[in-house]
Formats: structure tokens, sequence, C-alpha cells
């Protein structure tokens, strides 16, 4: 199946379910450099004072993202994440590929979610939320 052309698309938000929350996931399409981005934030609650100490944790956090990367927005005070995708060349993309993209997203998102909701919630240091919400096995079960 295909989709329209992608000269349509300008921004589109869509709610979907993961593990942890449900994402509203936003879609812009950039015409001239022929990219997709989808970004999600993660709402956290406003009273929550920032130290710089959240672009330490961001950075452990994208050394271990798959795709993708994730980001704190002063203006929204919240952590985003953004995945950008090149389409050059392609005038469709199918609905497969769609559905692939916002897998993705769900599964970054969920996989990074608890290092940032104890972070936040918890007031743990950078290295201690990742160490407790991430358990990074070895080998098989």
């Amino acid at each position: 199946m295909k989709l329209r052309k992608l000269e349509i698309l300008e921004m589109k938000l869509l709610f979907f379910q993961g593990v942890w929350r449900n994402y509203d996931i936003s879609f812009r399409w950039d015409r001239k450099r022929k990219i997709i981005e989808i970004i999600t934030y993660f709402e956290m609650s406003k009273k929550n004072r920032i130290n710089k100490s959240i672009y330490s944790l961001i950075s452990d956090v994208n050394k271990k993202a798959t795709i993708g990367f994730f980001n704190y927005c002063t203006e929204l005070n919240t952590i985003f994440f953004s995945y950008k995708i090149s389409i050059k060349g392609q005038d469709f993309i199918s609905v497969e590929q769609i559905k692939n993209f916002i897998n993705i997203v769900i599964s970054e998102c969920d996989r990074f979610f608890p290092v940032f909701f104890v972070f936040f919630y918890k007031k743990q240091d950078p290295i201690h939320a990742l160490d407790i919400a991430l358990l990074d096995t070895i080998g098989e079960a």
C-alpha cells in the first residue's frame, strides 16, 4: 500500500500507547532536504527543578540509544526524543515503513523512560538513575 505524496505532509500529531506511558508523536516533513523528523516529548511535572546534570544524563543515554537521540527542551522544561529519516530519491513511503518508524520511536522511548523518571521523580544523580533504571544483560537467559 502506498501513501500519498509526501509533499503534502507538514506536521501530524498521533497518539500511541507504550509500556510506561502514552506518547504524543509528531511528524515533520522537511521538503527541501527530504527528511521526516519524528519527535515525542516526555511530559514531566513543571515543578521539577532541572539542573545541569540532566545534560550529563542525556549524553550517557544517547550513547546507549540504538537510533535517534534524546535532548532537553528548556522552553517546555522536558525531555524529548527525535528520530530523523532521509527519504531522498523516494516519492512514496509504505504504511509498513511508517509503522516501523513509529515502533522504533516507541521502543526507544519505552527503553529509556525509566531512566528519566528515576532522575526526575526519585531525585537520583545521573549515573545512579542510569544504573538502576537500565539493566544491560550479557549473554542469554
